[in-house]
This record gives structure tokens, C-alpha cells and sequence, in this order.
């Protein structure tokens, strides 16, 4: 499978893993990234998971034929890492308004804040979705007591999280 590079750089790799650090200190170059990656998908007819997302998107926004016959299809939605949800996917999700959505995730686990992630979907919750019930699991079977009570300090500094006691 051919993968989009430059100068033998994946893609992937120059705007996921240093994506804020192009952006931050070459804003130039990373602008000309976004514009030569565009042109390539345009050039062989390609699309990534983002354009998927934004075509779906921009289909149940202007409420186009096609998206709502699909969005019809779709019964139940399950999430996992709701967490690393960006505000563009929780728009999709609203407005895919499925009978059933059960997300899972932890919103002290939040770590894709890069790439427009936020906690504000699990810390308005209630306003997104209603009506739900949420369930708290607080016990966590990977890791030891000591680290859990340590990793606890940190995050309880956090003013934008849910508090919770975690066993």
C-alpha cells in the first residue's frame, strides 16, 4: 500500500506524533504540509478518516437525502475512549441521534488534547445527551494501590474533571 510521505516521512508521523510542534515553531511548513497532502488526496482520488467524517458531517448538517437514509440504518452507537472525543465528533454523534448510545471512558485519562480532544463532551454530558443514566466504575484492576493514589494527586489539580474516588 503507498503511503503519502515527505522526504521518506510519513505523513502520519509529521502532523500526529509533532503535529503541535510543526504547528508552534514552523507554521509555515506546516501549512505547506496541510496544502501538498491536500493536493495529493485531490490529485488520486483519495480520502482519510477526517474527510469521511466531515463528508458525513456536512451530509446530516444540510440534512442531504443519502446522509439520512443511512443515519436511518443506524440503531445503536457504542464509543469507547469517549475521552479522546473531539468536538467535531460530538457534533456527528448529535446529530446522529441513535435510539441507543452507550459510551465508555475516563475522563482523567484524556490525553488527546493535540488533536482537539476535550473533556467538555463527558463534563456536559447530561447536556448533550438526554435523557441518560451514568455509571461510575472506581475500581481500577490494572494498576497497583501506590500508583493509583499517586496518579490521584495530579488530577485532582485538574478543576475541569469529574471528581470520583478511585480504588
Amino acid at each position: 500500500r503507498e503511503r503519502f510521505k515527505i522526504g521518506g516521512i510519513p505523513y502520519e508521523f509529521l502532523l500526529s506524533s509533532t503535529g503541535n510542534f510543526l504547528q508552534k515553531y514552523f507554521p509555515h511548513l506546516a501549512t505547506q504540509i496541510n496544502e501538498y497532502y491536500a493536493l495529493y488526496k485531490k490529485e488520486n482520488g483519495k480520502l482519510d478518516f477526517d474527510d469521511l467524517v466531515e463528508i458525513y458531517l456536512d451530509g446530516l448538517r444540510s440534512q442531504k437525502m443519502w446522509a439520512l437514509e443511512a443515519r436511518k440504518e443506524v440503531k445503536r452507537v457504542i464509543v469507547d475512549e469517549f475521552q479522546d472525543t473531539d468536538l467535531e465528533q460530538l457534533e456527528w454523534l448529535r446529530l446522529l441521534n441513535p435510539e441507543k448510545l452507550c459510551v465508555v471512558g475516563d475522563d482523567w485519562q484524556a490525553i488527546y488534547g493535540f488533536r482537539g480532544a476535550s473533556t467538555e463532551p463527558f463534563l456536559k454530558f447530561k447536556d448533550f445527551f438526554s435523557p441518560c443514566s451514568i455509571h461510575f466504575l472506581t475500581t481500577n484492576y490494572r494498576s497497583l494501590p501506590a500508583i493509583i493514589k499517586t496518579s490521584a494527586l495530579p488530577i485532582s489539580k485538574n478543576k475541569k474533571n469529574i471528581q470520583k474516588k478511585v480504588q
